[in-house]
């Protein structure tokens, strides 16, 4: 083995432990994205309502959606917000009804 080999690899094998610590570093961040937006599969399953309604809802500006790539984001604090509100336009309606 020359020196020049000996002082590549020594160069290899710190730049990969490198690369692995910040990976292995950056997973709880990760984690902590992922938990915090969700995609529009999952709004569509928690609301009950079609893809039609949501853009519907995002035009209107009742519910606030994100697109960092080519697909729609949503966060997961703004989704529950707008199904509270919607439910309790739901028991207003109903009681407005009643009166």
């Amino acid at each position: 083995m020359t020196i020049e080999s000996i002082i590549q690899k020594t160069i290899s094998d710190s730049i990969k432990k490198e690369l692995e610590d910040f990976r292995n570093a950056s997973l709880p961040l990760q984690r902590q994205i992922m938990d915090e937006f969700i995609t529009m599969e999952q709004v569509l399953e928690m609301t009950q309502m079609t893809r039609q309604g949501i853009f519907k809802r995002i035009r209107e500006g009742r519910l606030k959606a994100f697109k960092p790539g080519r697909a729609l984001v949503f966060k997961r604090e703004d989704v529950e917000a707008f199904i509270l509100s919607s439910e309790q336009r739901k028991i207003k309606g109903q009681i407005a009804k009643r009166a």
